[in-house]
């Protein structure tokens, strides 16, 4: 049986979306491509460190990574912590 990879990614609930004071309006947010979306309260804090581990992949694969999220510290303004404990 082929393996199934494993994927994260983030959506916006229906709680979310009907938030008081139309933080969160997709449908004005599409008009606009200027613009971004960004739902409150689904972003790290500025200056926040995620620390993070691999759980498969290959050396080089992990090196991509590092690099990749390295190269976003300099841009924003988060940190990555890369090491292999579970309580990472």
């Amino acid at each position: 049986m082929p393996e199934i990879p494993k994927i994260c990614f983030d959506r916006v609930l229906p709680r979310d979306m009907r938030r008081p004071g139309g933080r969160y309006n997709p449908h004005t947010a599409a008009r606009s491509p200027a613009r971004a979306i960004m739902p409150i309260g689904k972003r790290w804090h500025n200056g926040s460190t995620l620390r993070v581990r691999f759980l498969g992949g290959v050396p080089d694969q992990h090196q991509m990574v590092e690099r990749t999220a390295h190269q976003w510290s300099e841009f924003a303004n988060i940190r990555f912590e890369f090491g292999g404990s579970p309580a990472t």
